[in-house]
């Protein structure tokens, strides 16, 4: 039997079906350097050059919403906030929060602006929503209204395959995350109620797949790693067609793989590479190498979130060198970047989060074969957005 909290929740299900709202930014108490929390999400490049950077404001929680930004000389300076995604609380008052957010700009020269829904901190649902930037590169970038592809969330940005098709990875994460809501009683991870418990069938990292360039979204195959996490998938394709996919755990990261393009994987197992549980970053170079960027743990070390390391691979994935250790700082997390035409490599992050900054770095394929900076043309830490008190001692 549901309780009356849980009751609301069900009444109000239909209003996260309404499109979020993405609102021009005007007024300068969102900015930043007004506010005291921002979580990296993302950065993309478009075809003529502009940069957009997208971060979480408000907190990691129910208060949660989205910003974006934008630099027309390759990240040397920005604009102030441009726009932003909330919404208005349900008809029972529960906040609707926006708390994952990427950029990934298709081959159709579109900017996607890829971002969850949810009531409280998670509603045992949630959403993932896209809208869409056809002139991304304007004074005047125009979104079009958001579409609704499935329920979970998705932090990492699509993926192009060698048959053309894209894949995106989409997690409905375990429904003892149900938080964040006035009256609850119980703890955080701790929900035993039976809200959503109809989804549980569906509770696992998922593959969503596009023929069509985004018009359509099938979901295909998804797989769940013990001692799951927040999942988010992260995905590469080998030169066999076989795909692996690395997912967030609370031990670090496990690995799964699949043969037949995403509608099956192996039992996912537990990786290799020692990390934290935090976000990576993993892609396919224009070179054909993967490039991965996560926390550089050594056996023995505690799990920490500091010592970004960008790594190569070029026997698809089974061996990774280089080490190149680009951020020593503590408190770094969260990256995510793309490769420029001219063959460096933009990475950004967020360094603290609460009186933090989003940071970027930009380096070389052959900084990153090296482990250490052998090129002219990297540039390390340079500060993107920071809040109020960012790098004021207390």
């Amino acid at each position: 039997m549901l309780s009356e909290l849980e009751k609301n929740l069900q009444s109000d299900e239909s209003h996260t079906l309404v499109p979020p709202l993405i609102r021009p930014v005007d007024d300068p108490a969102l900015w930043p350097e007004n506010s005291c929390f921002i979580q990296s999400g993302g950065m993309e490049r478009t075809r003529n050059g502009r940069l957009w950077v997208t971060w979480t404001a408000g907190g990691d929680n129910e208060n949660a919403f989205l910003m974006s930004a934008w630099s027309d000389d390759e990240g040397k300076t920005w604009t102030h906030p441009k726009f932003r995604i909330a919404s208005e609380p349900s008809p029972h008052g529960f906040k609707r929060s926006h708390c994952c957010g990427v950029f990934w700009n298709d081959p159709l020269g579109r900017l996607w602006w890829i971002f969850d829904d949810r009531m409280g901190s998670f509603d045992g649902r949630s959403g993932t929503w896209y809208s869409l930037c056809e002139n991304p590169d304007s004074a005047d970038p125009r979104w079009s209204v958001p579409v609704r592809i499935w329920h979970g969330v998705s932090l990492n940005r699509p993926q192009i395959l060698s048959d053309g098709t894209w894949i995106m990875g989409i997690s409905l994460w375990p429904r003892r995350r149900i938080y964040g809501f006035e009256g609850q009683t119980w703890e955080y991870d701790q929900y035993d109620g039976d809200y959503t418990k109809e989804l549980d069938p569906l509770r696992k990292a998922w593959i969503f797949a596009s023929r069509d360039n985004g018009r359509t979204w099938e979901r295909r195959g998804g797989a769940i790693a013990e001692q799951r996490e927040f999942d988010e998938p992260s995905i590469l394709e080998r030169g066999d067609g076989s795909l692996l996919m690395y997912l967030r755990t609370y031990y670090g990261l496990a690995e799964t793989e699949s043969f037949d393009r995403g509608y099956t994987w192996t039992e996912p197992k537990p990786s290799s590479l020692l990390h934290p549980p935090a976000r990576l970053f993993a892609c396919r170079l224009k070179s054909g190498r993967f490039l991965m960027v996560r926390h550089d743990r050594r056996p023995g070390e505690p799990p920490c979130r500091d010592n970004l390391t960008a790594w190569l691979s070029d026997d698809g994935a089974k061996t990774w060198y280089g080490a190149f250790r680009f951020e020593n700082r503590e408190g770094v997390s969260y990256p995510d970047g793309f490769q420029h035409p001219d063959g460096r490599i933009f990475i950004q992050y967020d360094h603290k989060r609460t009186d933090g900054s989003l940071q970027l770095s930009i380096f070389t394929e052959e900084d990153v074969a090296a482990g250490k900076v052998v090129s002219a043309r990297a540039e390390l830490g340079r500060t993107v957005m920071r809040t109020q008190h960012y790098g004021v001692m207390k």
